[in-house]
């Protein structure tokens, strides 16, 4: 199979199984809670599942591009998906690297976006930059800042739509 066919399989997988997950799990908050989330309890195969979709589809974009920055956010979503975010925090060791994984992506992702998008279409210069836009505005709600800090849940699902999009623009 092509390395773009396998790219958009991977990135629709990866959004229709996030999608079927907001709404099998009302209790996980969209607004001020991320994704991860879902990688707890009953949806936990289903979100690990998602995490490997998407890093499928990034590491097909690294092979596309010759990116060696998408190949660190490729490795960075499987670490993801091999640690998810522990129910209990008794499981501490796991959230350290479930979250490091999680900084390592958001960023290499936003800097393999705008590194490589002058290779696609025309419109794929301004979703990479404003998938970098994004991650600084998710950043700085993770980092407590007011306004963000109460919607940082949203900002990473942008943050993940804007990667989709992004992603099915190569060529």
């Amino acid at each position: 199979m092509h390395a773009h066919a396998v790219l958009v399989c991977a990135a629709a997988a990866f959004a229709a199984i996030v999608a079927t997950l907001h709404v099998m799990r009302r209790d996980v908050s969209p607004r001020a809670r991320g994704i991860s989330r879902y990688a707890n309890g009953r949806t936990l195969v289903a979100m690990t599942l998602a995490f490997l979709a998407l890093a499928t589809a990034t590491a097909a974009a690294a092979w596309i591009t010759a990116s060696s920055v998408l190949l660190v956010a490729a490795v960075s979503l499987a670490t993801i998906a091999a640690a998810p975010e522990p129910a209990s925090p008794a499981a501490r060791a796991r959230g350290i690297i479930h979250t490091a994984a999680g900084f390592v992506f958001f960023v290499s992702m936003a800097i393999g976006a705008v590194t490589v998008s002058g290779r696609g279409f025309a419109i794929q210069p301004t979703v990479a930059w404003l998938l970098a836009v994004v991650t600084m505005l998710f950043f700085a709600g993770l980092g407590g800042a007011p306004g963000l800090k109460e919607v940082r849940g949203l900002l990473q699902r942008a943050c993940f739509a804007l990667t989709v999009a992004w992603l099915v623009l190569i060529r």
